[in-house]
């Protein structure tokens, strides 16, 4: 009989064990994911894009300067669609400025097989030395391509991968920043060299053999609509080779000529958010996206919040932003008692 229960007191205990066992592996499995998911959340390329045009392309559908600056921006988002399953970093490209020149600007052949198409080794490397005479600045952007409505000189594929005639790889971010594409003004037919030329800038530098990925042929991928793993990778290694150096440009937040969110369209016109929302006594606190009513905890991150667990009545105590997430926030059912946060500043 007391054999009987030992077995039984055993079995209870060996279920037990493997009950914790279980939620401890949950539980750490939760967290890694969590983890996992703020490395994502953190790892983001953030890309300020000027857009040059000519008048070329104005002669095509899109006639006015609003109208242009939507299809530009529709054509960015075209090309960003490329890099959709992209992540770690996710890449995030900002329409920023448009800048319209005449067709003089892009150099173009007067002779042979490509007779009247742009020279596009010369047309980039006239943007990169400045583009002197036509009062242009490029200072402002991570990356800058030119979308002209005359015929380019195709890239051409070398047999052992290289490319000839497209942007220097992993030039965003400085000198070398530049790319050209055409475009027809009417249904977006440069979304897929675009995003070509935006991944040879990030440090991609096409597949060794034409597997039908983006980069596996001009034009675009016959097969896959984004990069292959190799590409995804180069991009990778360019991101952390320069996120920690003086050529990382990513990780301010652009500002949109056509605002995305309530917030960029706010900040396009200098308003002071907390102040419209709130009241004259708050200012911003940007690092944490915050409203505070005194200087001293704008300045710090700080802000007073009431906690049932903590304090009783109207007594209130500190909490770091930065320790507490906004989920958190939503889930303790209260706002910040003195501080508060701009929820259309969240995207």
């Amino acid at each position: 009989m007391g054999s009987t229960r030992s077995v039984k007191r055993f079995l209870v205990i060996l279920n037990l064990s493997a009950f914790i066992g279980w939620a401890t592996a949950a539980t750490v499995s939760s967290l890694r994911n969590q983890q996992d998911f703020d490395k994502l959340e953190h790892h983001m390329m953030s890309l300020e894009v000027q857009l040059l045009y000519d008048d070329k392309f104005l002669q095509s559908d899109v006639k006015l300067s609003n109208a242009v600056d939507q299809y530009l921006s529709a054509l960015l988002k075209a090309a960003q669609l490329r890099f959709l399953d992209m992540a770690n970093p996710v890449i995030e490209l900002t329409l920023t400025e448009t800048t319209h020149v005449n067709d003089d600007f892009v150099i173009r052949y007067g002779k042979g097989d490509f007779k009247g198409m742009v020279n596009y080794y010369y047309s980039v490397q006239y943007m990169k030395d400045g583009a002197l005479g036509y009062g242009v600045s490029f200072d402002k952007a991570d990356i800058v391509l030119f979308v002209t409505g005359h015929p380019v000189e195709p890239p051409t594929l070398r047999q052992h991968g290289s490319w000839i005639g497209v942007p220097t790889i992993g030039g965003a971010c400085t000198k070398d920043k530049f790319g050209l594409i055409y475009d027809n003004g009417a249904s977006f037919s440069g979304a897929a060299d675009m995003s070509q030329q935006i991944a040879f800038l990030l440090g991609a530098a096409g597949p060794r053999r034409s597997d039908g990925s983006l980069l596996s042929q001009p034009g675009g991928g016959s097969y896959y609509y984004g990069l292959n793993e190799d590409d995804k990778n180069a991009i990778r290694r360019y991101y952390k080779r320069n996120h920690e150096t003086e050529n990382c440009c990513w990780k301010d937040r652009p500002r949109p000529m056509i605002p995305k969110y309530p917030a960029d369209f706010l900040l396009q016109r200098s308003v002071d958010i907390c102040r419209e929302t709130f009241g004259p006594s708050y200012h911003e606190c940007p690092k944490f996206c915050l409203c505070c009513p005194d200087r001293k905890w704008a300045k710090h991150g700080m802000y007073y919040m009431e906690n049932s667990a903590h304090s009783s009545g109207s007594k209130s105590f500190p909490i770091e932003r930065t320790s507490l997430g906004w989920s958190q926030l939503q889930a303790s059912g209260r706002p910040p008692n003195y501080c508060r946060m701009p929820c259309f500043m969240l995207p």
